[in-house]
C-alpha cells in the first residue's frame, strides 16, 4: 500500500494494477472546511473516514481515503480543501497527486 499526504503532492507515482494507495490529509469540519476528492477511473474508492485529534470544540482530524488501482495507464487524484459557501478562489486549497499505473 502506497501512503501519501500533503507533503507528497504534486509527484508522480509508479504503481501496480490492484495496488492500494492511501491518502490521509488534515481536515476540519468544525470550522466548516472540508475536502472534496476526485480521482480518475483507474482508481476506484473503497473507503473514507474521519478521525478526531480530540474531542474538544472546534478540533480538527485527519481525514482518509483508500483507492485500489483498477486499471493502467496515468490515474490522479484531486483534492479541493474549502468551505462550501466561500466562492472565491483565494479560500481555497488545490492539492494533486499523480500516478502511473502498471500491469506487473
Amino acid at each position: 500500500m502506497l501512503l501519501l499526504d500533503e507533503d507528497d503532492r504534486g509527484r508522480t507515482y509508479t504503481i501496480s494494477v490492484g495496488e492500494e494507495v492511501k491518502l490521509e490529509l488534515a481536515e476540519n469540519p468544525a470550522a466548516g472546511y472540508s475536502w472534496a476528492i476526485d480521482a480518475t477511473d483507474g482508481l476506484e474508492l473503497i473507503e473514507s473516514k474521519y478521525s478526531m485529534k480530540s474531542k474538544a470544540l472546534g478540533s480538527g482530524g485527519r481525514r482518509s481515503w483508500l483507492f485500489r488501482t483498477v486499471r493502467g495507464g496515468k490515474q490522479k487524484i484531486t483534492g479541493v480543501y474549502r468551505r462550501p459557501w466561500d466562492a472565491g478562489p483565494e479560500k481555497k486549497t488545490e492539492l494533486e497527486w499523480f500516478f502511473v499505473a502498471e500491469l506487473r
